[in-house]
């Protein structure tokens, strides 16, 4: 299989999805000599487009990942369930970067979940040393190459359950959201008078 022990030390990459956190991931592995071998994307018409901002090669087929040994699905959470359908018979690990999601939502044996806290878009760059990196695996060998593929992304990688990743991103989200609203609202009070 594709995630044989003999392939960890140099182990293949595979992203599925085009997106900010697809395209923050791609740069991120990137920039630290991990850069994926492809990365898949639905829709024809943004292939090239992405091949052409990430220098990565672009697939349609689900069947051209198989060859890698982890695959991060960085896709909206709705999508998940639907990717992970695809990815059943994959021998690899599957890790998804939702924050409210199960890890159980991947269906595959090796199954992974991390969650970078920090909102994500494609204009604004990040560094991503410093990003916090929630993961969490149900296998404790999956866990451990899960943490070491982390850590060569980040310097702020923490363990955490489902539960407890789904309260840190309701928390932030809350935080993030919610401050600025209030913020506007103690401008206007201030403008007003």
């Amino acid at each position: 299989s594709g995630y044989c022990k003999s392939r960890i030390l140099a182990p293949s990459f595979g992203i599925i999805g085009s997106g900010n956190v697809a395209y923050a991931f791609a740069k991120a592995m990137s920039a630290r000599n991990l850069k994926p071998n492809c990365i898949l994307v639905h829709s024809q018409d943004k292939m090239k487009i992405v091949e052409s901002e990430l220098n990565v090669h672009a697939v349609s087929d689900y069947s051209e990942l198989f060859s890698c040994d982890m695959v991060i699905v960085a896709v909206k959470d709705d999508a998940i369930p639907e990717v992970a359908s695809q990815l059943i018979d994959y021998q690899g690990m599957a890790v998804h970067t939702s924050g409210t999601r199960d890890v159980e939502t991947l269906c595959c044996k090796h199954r992974g979940v991390v969650y970078p806290l920090q909102t994500i878009s494609k204009e604004k760059s990040l560094d991503f040393d410093t990003i916090p990196l929630l993961i969490y695996s149900d296998d404790t060998d999956d866990l451990e190459k899960l943490r070491i593929f982390s850590e060569s992304l980040s310097k702020n990688v923490t363990i955490c359950s489902d539960e407890q990743r789904k309260y840190i991103h309701v928390a932030a989200v809350f935080a993030s959201n919610f401050l600025n609203v209030v913020l506007q609202c103690s401008s206007k009070i201030l403008q007003d008078n």
